[in-house]
C-alpha cells in the first residue's frame, strides 16, 4: 500500500543572539529574541503554524549585519536575510507563506514589494538530489 508523501516541513530560523554586541540592560532580550517573539505571536494559532517551525538558533553567520533570519525546507532554495528587526515581522510572515506555497523556494522577486529585497543576504539552492 502506497502512502501519500509526508508534507515538507518548512523552517523559519531566527538568530536569538543577534545583536550580541549591542548594549542592553541585564535580562533585556536581544533584538533577535524580540523578533522571534513577534514572529511566534504572528504565526501561533494560524494554518501557517501547522507547516512552519520557528527555530531560535545561536547563529546564522551574519554577525556583521544582525539580525539574521532564514527560510528553508528540503528541496528548496534556502534564503537568509540580515538587518531584520521586529518591524519586519509581518512582511516576513507574508513571505514565509509565499515560500511555503512555492515549488522551489524562489520568492526573491516577491520580497521587493514587502521591503525585504535589500535584506536578502544569500540564496542557496538545494544540493543535487538523485532519485
Amino acid at each position: 500500500m502506497d502512502r501519500p508523501p509526508a508534507p515538507v516541513r518548512h523552517i523559519l530560523s531566527v538568530c536569538r543572539t543577534c545583536h550580541r554586541y549591542a548594549a542592553r540592560s541585564p535580562g533585556e532580550p536581544t533584538p533577535g529574541e524580540r523578533l522571534a517573539d513577534r514572529l511566534e505571536a504572528l504565526i501561533a494559532g494560524t494554518a501557517l503554524a501547522e507547516r512552519l517551525t520557528l527555530r531560535r538558533v545561536e547563529c546564522l553567520s551574519g554577525c556583521r549585519h544582525p539580525c539574521n533570519v532564514s527560510l528553508s525546507a528540503f528541496g528548496k532554495t534556502r534564503l537568509r536575510f540580515n538587518n531584520v528587526g521586529p518591524e519586519q515581522a509581518e512582511p516576513l510572515v507574508v513571505l514565509a507563506r509565499r515560500y511555503l506555497d512555492s515549488a522551489g523556494g524562489e520568492v526573491r522577486g516577491e520580497a521587493g514589494p514587502l521591503g525585504l529585497e535589500a535584506r536578502i543576504a544569500s540564496a542557496v539552492p538545494p544540493p543535487f538530489q538523485s532519485n
